[in-house]
């Protein structure tokens, strides 16, 4: 894997563990220990799609309340889809 696919995955991985601290800290506030599930677009390649589900099941068992629900969405399609996505209310967590 190359210098800027570690990146990019290392980057992408720390969106997600913000993603699910800012969920666990919101369920702690409310008093609630519900299941919570995760929408992680990427645009990453096989290879690197490859690795991120490997991270993604490994997190997923040491967090036994927290599902990633992992999306590829095509680069050239990546901000038609997001814009199209928030302006309906239902744009990924990640």
């Amino acid at each position: 894997m190359s210098r800027l696919s570690r990146r990019v995955l290392t980057l992408a991985l720390i969106s997600l563990l913000a993603a699910v601290a800012s969920v666990t800290a919101a369920s702690a506030r409310n008093g609630s220990a519900k299941d919570v599930t995760l929408t992680f677009w990427h645009t990453m390649n096989t290879q690197e799609t490859v690795t991120l589900n490997d991270l993604v099941k490994q997190f997923e068992a040491a967090h036994s309340g927290i599902k990633v629900d992992v999306v590829s969405v095509p680069f050239d399609q990546r901000d038609t889809k997001f814009t199209a996505a928030a302006q309906a209310g239902q744009a990924p967590d990640v």
